[in-house]
C-alpha cells in the first residue's frame, strides 16, 4: 500500500522534479551561487542558506510533518528534491566521463550528501506511514467484522472487545441471488463485444444494488480483456459541464493508451463547447446540445473511438446509485449516456432506485419509458425472501450473543423477539444498522462485564423498544408522553392511588381503548401492533376485545414474573426503558437480588450486612418496596437460603419500629409475614433449634405471635385457637412462654422484656385458655412505673390524611378496669414528654364524648421512647 502510494507520487512529482533540474542547471551553468558568495562573502551567503532553511522548516513544521501518519506536501517536495538532485548527479558524473569543465567534485560530493539525506527522510516517512496503516489494518481486523464473518462464525482474533459491523460496501452474498449476478456477468461478457452497451440495475435504497455489483466487478476483474471503471462518483460535480468533464477525464484516465495529453484535452474542451455553447470554464449554461450539429459532435466521438481502439479491453463504466444526482443532472446523465458518450468497447451499467428516479424524471417532465429508449438490458434485485432474512438474523444475532457469553435465558429471550423483528427488516441494510446500534446493549450482557442498564432492564422488552425508536420515532414519542395509557402495573408508582373506586377503573379503561382505537387508525403505527402486544399487556388486551384491558380484574398471579423480569410495563420500570437512568427502585431491586444470593450461600453475616446497609439509605417508601420485592424473591431460595434469610429477618424485626401506611405493609410486617412463610421452608433440624433459641425470648411474644398468626386457620378462633403447619408447634411454644409469665409473675413491662405491643402477644397466647384469668394474671404487671407504657399498648392509630391516637376502652378492658389506670396516673404524674403525649391521650379519652372527640390528632406519626 505505501509502495503504491509513492509510486503514485514518484510519477506525479516527475515534471517538477524535471523543472527544478533545469533551474538548477542554468544557475549553475551562469555560475550564480559562486557569483552570490563572491558579492557578499562565504559568511553572509552561509547564514542566508540557513536562514531560508530554517524559514522552509518551520512553514512545512518539519517536526509535525515528519510524524504525520499520512502522505503529505512535505513527502512531494522531498521526491521532487530527489527527481531534481538524482538527474544532477547524473548530469555531473556524464560531465566528469566526457571532461567537460562544468564538472566540479564539491558539486557532486554536496548533491550525493542531499541525496543521502532526502533518501533517509523517505525511509523514515515510509515505515511513519507503514507503521499507522499496520496498527489500522490490525485494529479494524481486531474490532470489525463482515456481515459475512458474523453469518458464518468466523471472528478469528476476537478478544473480548465491542463486536462492530463493518458497513462498507461489500463483495459478498448472503441473500442467494447467484443467478442474478451470474446473469449481469454473462451479458457483459458476451454480449455486443464492440459496441456501446447500456445496462441497468434496479432496486430500492438498501437492497444490495452495491454488493451485486460489487460481485460482478470481482470476478469480471479475473478477465484479462475487461477493464472496471468504478472510481467515478457523479454527484460530487457541482453543474452538467464538470459531470461531462469528469467522465471522459475517467475514461481516459482508465484507457491505459499513451497519446498525447494536450489532444485528449482538445478533444474535452471541444465537445464542452459545442454542447454547451461555451468554454470549458463556463459554468452554469442550460443543456443545449440536442440542438447542436450532431455531424460535429459525432467527429469528435469517431475519434474518441478511434484512440480508444488502441486498447484491447472493454471498458465497463459503473455508475452507480445516479438517483443521488438530482432532477437536472440525472437527465443529462442519461442523454449523455445516449447521444454524446455513445463510445464504442464501453459498457455502461446505471444503478439507481427506480421509485426515486421515476420521481425525478417526473419532475423534468419525462416518464419511465424515456429509460427504455436508453438502457438495453434491465436487471432488477429481486425481493427480500422472509425466510433468509430470518436465517440472516437470527444466525447474526446468535453468533454475537455466543461470543459474549450472554446468560442462556437471556439468549432464548432474545432470540424469540429477533424473530418478531425481522417482519420489519427491509434489506440487508437494515440488518447491519439494527445489529450495530444494538451491539453495545448486548456487550454488557456479557458475563464477563460489569452490569449496565440494559442488562439490568428486560433485553426483550429493550430490544424491541429500540428497534421502534430506529424505525418509528414518532411511536416511540407517542409511548413516552402517554405512559398512562401503556403502564398496566404498578400504576401507583407514577400515577398514584387511582383506583380506589370501581368507577375510576372503569372510566380509565373506556379512555384507554379510545386511544388505541384512534392509534391504530393510523397504518404507521398499526403495523407495530405485533410488537406494541409484546411489550405492552394493555395492548394485548385491547386487541383480544377483552372488557378490562388493564387486568387489575383478573388478579397478580404473574406480578413476581413482572418484576423479576423488569418488565417495561411495570411503572417501576417504564421510565428507565427511555431515560436510560437507573433509579432507587432498581438499585434496590439488586440488592434483594444480591441478598438472596448471599442468603443461598448461607453467608448470614454479610446477608445482614446487605440488609441493614440498604435500610439505612433508603426512606419509608423505598423499604416498603425492599421488602415487597424480597416476598417476591423468596421463590428462589433453597432450604439453606430459608434458613439464613429466617435469622436475618427474626434480627431485624427485632429492632424495626412499626408504621403506619396507607393500604400497605410496613417492612416489620412484611418481614414477619415473610417469616411466617418460611416456617413451612426451613428444615426440622432448623425448626427445633428456632423453638429452643425462642423459649427464653419474653420480649418477642408479640413478633412471634405475629408470625403464627398469618398461619391460623380460619374460623378457629371462636373456640379454640388452631394453626396449620408448623405454626402450631410454635404455638405450644408461645402458650408455654406465656403460662410460665403467669406462675413465675414476670413482667413484660419491665427493661428486660418490654417492647412495644409486646404484650398482645401474652394475650392471644392465653386468652382461649379457660385456666386462665386475664385480668388476675396481668394484675401484678400494672404498676405506676408502667403505666404510660400500658396505656400506649391499648392506643389505637389511624391515618386518614393526618394521624389519630385514641385510647381504646375495649383494649384495656381486658385487662383491668378504669379505676386502676386512675390510680396509678395519680401516683405517677408524666415526666418526659413522651409519657406527657400518652397522658394528653388518656385525658382526652376521658373528658370528652364521640370517637372523634377522643381522638388527638397529629400532622406526623408520632414515635414513643417510653
Amino acid at each position: 500500500m505505501v509502495e503504491e502510494i509513492l509510486m503514485k507520487y514518484f510519477k506525479e512529482q516527475l515534471p517538477y522534479g524535471l523543472a527544478g533540474f533545469l533551474i538548477i542547471l542554468f544557475l549553475d551553468i551562469g555560475n550564480t551561487f559562486t557569483k552570490i558568495v563572491n558579492s557578499i562573502g562565504r559568511y553572509e551567503f552561509a547564514t542566508i542558506t540557513l536562514v531560508m532553511l530554517a524559514i522552509v522548516c518551520i512553514y512545512f513544521r518539519l517536526d509535525v510533518s515528519m510524524k504525520l501518519p499520512i502522505s503529505s506536501e512535505f513527502d512531494a517536495w522531498m521526491i521532487r528534491g530527489l527527481y531534481t538532485v538524482g538527474l544532477y548527479i547524473v548530469f555531473m558524473t556524464v560531465a566528469f566521463v566526457i571532461g567537460n569543465p562544468i564538472f566540479a567534485r564539491y558539486k557532486l560530493l554536496g548533491a550525493c550528501i542531499f541525496t543521502i539525506v532526502d533518501l533517509a527522510f523517505l525511509f523514515y516517512r515510509m515505515k511513519v506511514i507503514e507503521t499507522r496503516q499496520r496498527e489500522k489494518r490490525e485494529q479494524k481486523k481486531k474490532q470489525t467484522y463482515t456481515l459475512k464473518d458474523l453469518y458464518e462464525g468466523k471472528l478469528a482474533g476476537y478478544s473480548g472487545e465491542m463486536l462492530v459491523l463493518d458497513e462498507e460496501a461489500v463483495d459478498y452474498d448472503l441473500l442467494h441471488r447467484e443467478d442474478l449476478i451470474e446473469n449481469i456477468i454473462r451479458t457483459v461478457a458476451d454480449c455486443y463485444p464492440n459496441k456501446k452497451l447500456v445496462l441497468s440495475l434496479s432496486g430500492k435504497w438498501g437492497s444490495g444494488k452495491t454488493t451485486v455489483l460489487n460481485i460482478v466487478k470481482k470476478r469480471l476483474q479475473e478477465s484479462e480483456n475487461i477493464l472496471i471503471i468504478d472510481d467515478f462518483d457523479p454527484w460530487n460535480y457541482e453543474d452538467e459541464a464538470a459531470l461531462l468533464s469528469g467522465i471522459l477525464d475517467t475514461i481516459f484516465k482508465h484507457s491505459q493508451v499513451d497519446y498525447s495529453v494536450s489532444k485528449l484535452r482538445k478533444w474535452k474542451r471541444d465537445l464542452l463547447a459545442l454542447i454547451f455553447n461555451a468554454h470549458e470554464s463556463t459554468r452554469g449554461v442550460k443543456l443545449s446540445f440536442l440542438n447542436e450539429d450532431k455531424a460535429t459532435v459525432s467527429v469528435i466521438r469517431d475519434r474518441i473511438n478511434e484512440y480508444m481502439s488502441l486498447s484491447k479491453k472493454r471498458f465497463v463504466f459503473i455508475l452507480d446509485n445516479i438517483e443521488r444526482l438530482g432532477p437536472e443532472k440525472i437527465l443529462f446523465l442519461l442523454k449523455t449516456v445516449a447521444d454524446v458518450l455513445n463510445f464504442d468497447k464501453v459498457i455502461y451499467v446505471l444503478s439507481y432506485d427506480p421509485e426515486v428516479l421515476k420521481s425525478m424524471l417526473a419532475q423534468q417532465h419525462y416518464g419511465m419509458e424515456y429509460l427504455k429508449k436508453i438502457v438495453q438490458v434491465e436487471f432488477c434485485i429481486p425481493e427480500f425472501d422472509g425466510e433468509v432474512k430470518r436465517d440472516v438474523l437470527l444466525c447474526c444475532m446468535d453468533n454475537i450473543l455466543q461470543v459474549y457469553k450472554t446468560d442462556e435465558n437471556q439468549q432464548k429471550l432474545i432470540l424469540k423477539h429477533m424473530s418478531l423483528i425481522a417482519e420489519y427488516i427491509q434489506d440487508i441494510r437494515d440488518i447491519k444498522r439494527f445489529l450495530n446500534s444494538i451491539m453495545s446493549s448486548f456487550y454488557f450482557l456479557s458475563k464477563d462485564q460489569g452490569k449496565r442498564l440494559a442488562g439490568q432492564l428486560n433485553i426483550g422488552d429493550y430490544t424491541l423498544l429500540e428497534f421502534i425508536k430506529r424505525e418509528n420515532r414518532e411511536l416511540y414519542d407517542i409511548i413516552w408522553n402517554n405512559a398512562t395509557y401503556f403502564v398496566s402495573k404498578d400504576r401507583e408508582m407514577l400515577f398514584g392511588h387511582e383506583f380506589l373506586y370501581k368507577e375510576r377503573l372503569e372510566k380509565k379503561n373506556k379512555e384507554i381503548k379510545e386511544f388505541y382505537q384512534k392509534l391504530f387508525e393510523n397504518e404507521k403505527y398499526n403495523r407495530y401492533k405485533i410488537l406494541l402486544k409484546e411489550l405492552f399487556p394493555s395492548v394485548k388486551h385491547y386487541a383480544e376485545d377483552k372488557m378490562n384491558v388493564l387486568n387489575y380484574e383478573f388478579g397478580d398471579d404473574d406480578y413476581e414474573k413482572t418484576i423479576k423480569e423488569r418488565r417495561i410495563y411495570s411503572g417501576y420500570f417504564f421510565t428507565m426503558y427511555f431515560t436510560h437512568r437507573m433509579n432507587k427502585n432498581l438499585g434496590n431491586q439488586n440488592t434483594v437480588e444480591e441478598l438472596i444470593w448471599l442468603c443461598n450461600r448461607k453467608d448470614t453475616e454479610k446477608a445482614a450486612e446487605e440488609l441493614e446497609k440498604a435500610c439505612s439509605t433508603c426512606d419509608i417508601e423505598e423499604q416498603v418496596i425492599l421488602f415487597e420485592r424480597i416476598q417476591l424473591y423468596v421463590t428462589d431460595l433453597s432450604t439453606e437460603g430459608w434458613e439464613t434469610l429466617f435469622d436475618v429477618l427474626y434480627d431485624y424485626a427485632a429492632t424495626a419500629d412499626e408504621m403506619m401506611l396507607f393500604f400497605r405493609l410496613d417492612p416489620k410486617r412484611r418481614a414477619i409475614y415473610i417469616l411466617s412463610l418460611a416456617l413451612e421452608k426451613v428444615s426440622d433440624r432448623f425448626l427445633e433449634g428456632f423453638l429452643l433459641h425462642m423459649k427464653n425470648e419474653y420480649s418477642r411474644m408479640q413478633e412471634i405471635s405475629e408470625i403464627i398468626w398469618h398461619n391460623k386457620v380460619e374460623g378457629s378462633e371462636e373456640k379454640e385457637i388452631k394453626y396449620n403447619g408448623r405454626a402450631g408447634k410454635v404455638y405450644e411454644e408461645l402458650l408455654a412462654m406465656a403460662l410460665y409469665v403467669i406462675g413465675n409473675e414476670l413482667d413484660l413491662y419491665d427493661d428486660l422484656n418490654y417492647r412495644e405491643h409486646n404484650i398482645w402477644g401474652w394475650y392471644h397466647a392465653v386468652k382461649r385458655d379457660s385456666s386462665v384469668d386475664i385480668k388476675e394474671a396481668f394484675h401484678h404487671m400494672l404498676t405506676p412505673k408502667n403505666i404510660y407504657r400500658f396505656l400506649w399498648d391499648m392506643t389505637s392509630k389511624s391515618l386518614s390524611g393526618v394521624y389519630g391516637y385514641r385510647l381504646n376502652e375495649d383494649n384495656f378492658k381486658m385487662f383491668c378496669d378504669l379505676e386502676e389506670i386512675e390510680e396509678c396516673i395519680r401516683q405517677h404524674v408524666p415526666e418526659t414528654s413522651d409519657e406527657k403525649f400518652v397522658w394528653e391521650i388518656y385525658d382526652t379519652f376521658k373528658n370528652e364524648t364521640g370517637e372523634d372527640g377522643r381522638t388527638v390528632y397529629r400532622q406526623r406519626e408520632v414515635k414513643l421512647r417510653l
